[in-house]
């Protein structure tokens, strides 16, 4: 074809083909800004979710114990009646049974948070759960067993929020 062509159809068709360079030149161009405006735009969408996905994450941890809180709230009232009443009267067998009607309350409120004691008398000492603050010798007993329980120690779930003080068995 293009030996067929004139001289004046060659010259007019490079110098179409420069334009068309050009065109295709200025689309690529054009295609590239866009990528780069889209890699911005895309760039900032992440990082607004970064920003709320964390402020999401702190108000959950901020709020975790909610939950707990409620279901205290109705045994710290009830301790308070029990504060008012026990000035007012003298019977401290009704005073005894509130307070106990109380604890188990509190203590039921925590169990259903995965709260538990850990109350290990009479239990092989474990230094994950249990803390020697004495040592005692009591021949009927193994060697290394819990003897008393001083201060009950508390888990959540798997995890020890302090554990039991207690005196262990040292039998030589």
């Amino acid at each position: 074809d293009s030996l067929q062509e004139s001289p004046k159809q060659r010259a007019k068709r490079l110098r179409k083909l420069p334009d068309e360079q050009l065109f295709q030149l200025e689309d690529l161009a054009n295609q590239a800004l866009a990528m780069v405006d889209l890699a911005r735009r895309t760039q900032a969408e992440f990082d607004n979710f970064q920003k709320r996905a964390e402020t999401q994450r702190k108000q959950e941890l901020k709020y975790a114990s909610t939950s707990l809180i409620r279901s205290l709230l109705e045994p710290v009232d009830n301790l308070e009646r029990a504060l008012v009443e026990a000035s007012k009267s003298n019977d401290f067998e009704a005073l005894r049974k509130g307070v106990a009607l109380t604890f188990e309350q509190v203590r039921s409120a925590l169990q259903r948070s995965g709260v538990t004691q850990i109350s290990p008398t009479d239990e092989g000492f474990d230094p994950e759960f249990h803390e020697a603050v004495m040592t005692g010798v009591e021949e009927s007993k193994e060697h290394n067993v819990v003897l008393d329980t001083f201060e009950k120690g508390w888990k959540l779930h798997e995890r020890v929020l302090r554990p039991a003080k207690v005196r262990v068995n040292q039998r030589s």
